[in-house]
């Protein structure tokens, strides 16, 4: 299966509106539902009936997450070589 990675719509999930014993009734909705600006409706089979699904077409930009390249997580705790938790210990008095 070929991924089309550069489509925007790749991946947007399709919502059911609706489910119909006969693909007339299910058609009917969709000749509906199509007229709407910025959806795309489609009728799937399914074993004993049809569905109908929607999704919208609009494009929502991602919103991405600027990290500071200079920020160090480790930074914000002190930093113990091991060499440093070695002495600690030993410094510790035993009862």
């Amino acid at each position: 299966m070929t991924e089309n990675i550069n489509n925007p719509f790749f991946e947007k999930p399709w919502h059911n509106d609706g489910f119909y014993k006969t693909y007339r009734e299910a058609d009917q909705r969709r000749e509906i539902l199509k007229d709407e600006e910025d959806l795309q409706v489609k009728v799937k089979k399914l074993s004993d009936r049809f569905v109908v699904k929607t999704r919208s077409v609009k494009l929502v930009e991602k919103k991405t997450k600027n990290k500071d390249k200079n920020a160090n997580r480790r930074s914000k705790h002190t930093a113990e070589t091991k060499a440093d938790k070695r002495r600690n210990r030993k410094s510790r008095q035993s009862f």
